[in-house]
């Protein structure tokens, strides 16, 4: 291609950069619902009542409702009761208490067969996200390579033709 410039390659270049771009979009955009997804179930799973919320603020806005709700989603799990039995302290989420072994009727809601399976949920989503993001950003790295590659093909295109007032 050395010397020569087509309107077809130029054509072709511009057809290659809007498939690029629209892979790179939909990855983007798939990246987005899976990490919603994955604060959705994560958010179901610890029993937080804003699940919904916290799915819809991570898909649409991305890391920084994400890092919030890493920060504030073992709020509720955490939380310490004392037990009627003994007055022993222990975590709410806990079946039994440690002390005594009186069941715990508060850790019912956290202990739900569907609350494994919404961990395990987020957690398939999470791998999904993250692998979209590499590719996403995988496809940056090559549409950024095609770039230089095709600036390049014009350099010398464009250097072929040098005009000289000395013959």
């Amino acid at each position: 291609m050395s010397g020569t410039m087509t309107a077809t390659d130029a054509v072709g270049f511009m057809v290659a950069i809007m498939i690029f771009s629209l892979v790179i979009m939909a990855l983007s955009i798939g990246n987005a619902v899976f990490w919603g997804l994955a604060a959705y179930d994560d958010a179901k799973a610890k029993n937080n009542n804003d699940a919904l919320m916290w799915g819809l603020l991570v898909g649409f806005l991305g890391w920084i409702p994400g890092i919030i709700y890493l920060c504030l989603r073992n709020k509720g799990i955490n939380k310490m009761i004392y037990c009627p039995n003994c007055q022993f302290i222990h975590r709410i989420v806990e079946p039994n208490c440690p002390n005594c072994g009186i069941q715990n009727q508060f850790a019912m809601p956290y202990l739900t067969p569907m609350n494994a399976e919404y961990a395990r949920k987020a957690k398939r989503n999470l791998i999904i996200g993250i692998v979209l993001c590499a590719l996403c950003v995988i496809a940056v790295i090559a549409l950024v390579i095609y770039f230089v590659f095709f600036a390049v093909q014009i350099a010398e295109y464009s250097g072929s033709y040098s005009y000289s007032y000395y013959w």
